[in-house]
């Protein structure tokens, strides 16, 4: 059995990288995780136990990207289950690339999964994506995903075998 690391935030990539890793693993001879992260407002912003008489626009913000994740993992894992799989789910709140990080070395998958966008945006084209980013900072097996569905491999080591 593998342990599979599935990363989503509810977006059609996310949601390209869940329908291929199913298709191509199956649900049942694996051990799935699936994170969902939550990315603050601000940098440096702590998660916002909100007071829903008094709250800022900015903990609305942080309050909404909560709950967004919340919703995407649930998403996540409910497919996971439906196909047959068991699966742990972890909802976390901090910069992605930072936070998946921290997870993978302390999950040690066998490998990550994650959708991979479309560079449709100039701070995406100038700063790159949090796959971008952990594509380079991560030395164990990385599939990437896009929208479409058609698997990246960029460099050997981010083929599955």
């Amino acid at each position: 059995m593998s342990r599979l690391l599935l990363a989503t935030d509810g977006s059609a990539p996310a949601e390209a990288a869940l329908d291929f890793a199913l298709a191509m693993f199956g649900a049942r001879s694996h051990d799935w995780m699936v994170v969902a992260v939550a990315a603050p407002p601000l940098p440096g912003m702590a998660p916002v136990e909100p007071d829903w008489v008094e709250i800022t626009p900015l903990e609305r913000a942080a309050v909404d990207r909560q709950l967004a994740a919340e919703r995407a993992l649930a998403r996540a894992i409910a497919r996971i289950r439906a196909a047959g799989g068991t699966v742990r789910g972890y909802c976390r709140f901090g910069p992605p690339t930072t936070v998946l990080l921290e997870m993978l070395r302390g999950l040690s998958p066998d490998a990550l999964i994650l959708g991979n966008p479309p560079r449709d945006t100039l701070a995406r084209r100038a700063f790159g994506s949090t796959a971008d980013r952990l594509l380079h900072a991560w030395p164990g097996v990385v599939l990437l995903v896009p929208e479409g569905g058609r698997v990246v491999t960029p460099r050997p080591r981010a083929m599955f075998t």
